[in-house]
């Protein structure tokens, strides 16, 4: 018996109470997905900048798997071309080998992390102070 096939897709939110940019991504991340994603986040970054706000991004990939190699780089190229000064990046995966992996291609301007909460610290420590922001806690997930 061949077990269903997981869904593959994301969520994409902006926090304007801390000034965190959320995604949340789920199942493996192929070409479409990242295109639809890719714009999803051009119109969530164009909300930052609007705003006047560095791109606080954090990535949640704990139910998340590997994406093709085609959907990495395009969303690597999207993000890459979006970059300011005081922008950051904060990945989230589900274990050390992932987080092993993972800080690899990490920069100074990025990190990964076991927690979204040391995530949301590590974002927002870099905010300039008087910038308005405060950390948002995320409460722990339960059940399956």
């Amino acid at each position: 018996m061949t077990e269903p096939k997981e869904e593959s897709g994301f969520t994409v939110t902006f926090e304007p109470e801390c000034g965190i940019l959320v995604c949340r991504l789920h199942g493996f991340l192929d070409e479409v997905v990242a295109a639809r994603l890719s714009q999803e986040l051009a119109m969530k970054i164009a909300t930052v900048r609007k705003a006047g706000l560095p791109l606080l991004y954090l990535v949640d990939n704990c139910r998340g798997r590997v994406a093709s190699p085609a959907a990495a780089k395009a969303l690597g190229e999207k993000l890459s071309g979006s970059k300011r000064p005081g922008d950051r990046t904060a990945i989230v995966v589900p274990d050390s080998l992932c987080k092993l992996q993972a800080k690899r291609v990490a920069t100074t301007d990025n990190a990964v992390f076991l927690s979204e909460n040391a995530a949301r610290t590590w974002l927002l420590a870099h905010v300039p102070s008087g910038g308005g922001v405060t950390p948002t806690p995320v409460p722990s997930a339960t059940g399956a």
